[in-house]
């Protein structure tokens, strides 16, 4: 029997038993300082955020370190100031939570991506059984002074996503006056080190609906483990000088590379070849898996048949060495329709959750979790 999708929406809604309404309290006639009345805050800055690539990054919620500066191109360096992939885990006693937060740029959305998924952030419950499930989006309305409220249940582990395209300047939980917040762990099962997708503008989470719909943060759901995004809009493009030794830095249990659409050069084959060796030769035993060209409308037979090609010659090459190298190839993180992206290569929402499926299966295969 067909289940309409409001039926479905309700039922998602009610695994986490809660009631959601949107406030921002400057809109309702009072200040700031009277709408905080009878509310604790907590300031974001005195929690670590899950997804935190390196120890001594170059700021608050950024993505490398201050010695990376001179080392990346400016586009790499300027999207690191984006916590994209990032999340704040944490438990309250409190009946009602409220989340404020600023923003670095005044430029909400993109053309092709909404200002939720740029600038927002998005709030996940886990339920009894374990599952995370959507609880409530914040809108950014302005760049300073964003606000959403929300109704929770008391001892639930939440999880707040973080922007995906905009840097945040603040912020701050509250929670109703005399009520307990905390910062917890992770929920972990079988991965314990977090998974390091690379790439550009795709991995760094364009151009879902919400931060939550990322498809990294769609794969890290799956697996039940963490993950480190190292995503970069229009970069990506595996530069032997430098970011394989910086990938090498982070205690991975996986590396995912997702970058042929940003590598256009003449050279891409090559330098896609020895980024990848030069990895294998830092982490011996950690499974690489490399994303096919991810644009089924653009017609390049070549760079469509370059990930297996690589696969084969690995193999053939050391099948020792090689052994934890797998591709994922276009038509299982893709549809051929082509109805998962925006653009024919950039993922929806739709296209996300596929796309965050397939890697999250070459990973468990790769690194033997349910095989």
């Amino acid at each position: 029997m067909f289940t309409p999708v409001f039926a479905v929406l309700i039922a998602a809604s009610t695994a986490v038993n809660e009631v959601t309404t949107a406030v921002i309290p400057s809109e309702r006639g009072k200040t700031l300082a009277e709408a905080d009345e009878g509310w604790t805050w907590m300031d974001g800055r005195a929690m670590t955020p899950e997804g935190l690539p390196f120890d001594g990054c170059d700021g608050w919620c950024t993505r490398l370190p201050a010695a990376a500066k001179t080392n990346v191109v400016n586009g790499t360096w300027a999207m690191s100031r984006c916590p994209a992939g990032m999340s704040f885990v944490f438990t309250t006693t409190s009946r009602k939570l409220r989340v404020r937060w600023s923003l670095s740029s005044e430029r909400l959305a993109m053309t092709h991506m909404p200002a939720t998924g740029v600038s927002g952030v998005d709030l996940y419950g886990r339920t009894d059984d374990g599952k995370w499930r959507f609880v409530k989006a914040g809108f950014p309305h302005r760049q300073n002074d964003n606000e959403f409220e929300v109704q929770t249940t008391p001892g639930r582990l939440y999880r707040l996503y973080l922007p995906l395209y905009n840097g945040l300047r603040a912020l701050t939980f509250g929670v109703t006056e005399g009520a307990a917040f905390a910062a917890a762990p992770l929920p972990v099962k079988d991965i314990s080190k977090p998974v390091v997708f690379y790439g550009g503008s795709v991995v760094q989470g364009a151009c879902v609906s919400r931060p939550g719909n990322s498809w990294i943060s769609v794969a890290g759901r799956l697996l039940d483990a963490p993950t480190v995004c190292m995503g970069f809009n229009g970069q990506g493009k595996m530069d032997i000088s430098y970011e394989a030794d910086l990938l090498s830095r982070i205690d991975a249990s996986a590396y995912c590379f997702l970058c042929l659409g940003n590598m256009n050069g003449k050279n891409y084959r090559q330098d896609a070849e020895k980024f990848l060796r030069r990895l294998r030769e830092l982490k011996p035993d950690v499974p690489i898996i490399f994303g096919s060209f991810h644009y089924p409308l653009v017609h390049n037979p070549e760079k469509h048949a370059f990930a297996a090609e690589l696969k084969a010659k690995f193999s053939k090459e050391d099948p020792v060495l090689w052994a934890k190298f797998d591709i994922v190839p276009l038509w299982d993180m893709c549809s051929e329709d082509c109805d998962g992206t925006v653009d024919g290569g950039h993922p929806n929402d739709y296209g996300a959750y596929r796309m965050g499926g397939a890697f999250a299966d070459a990973v468990r295969r790769m690194t033997k979790v349910g095989h």
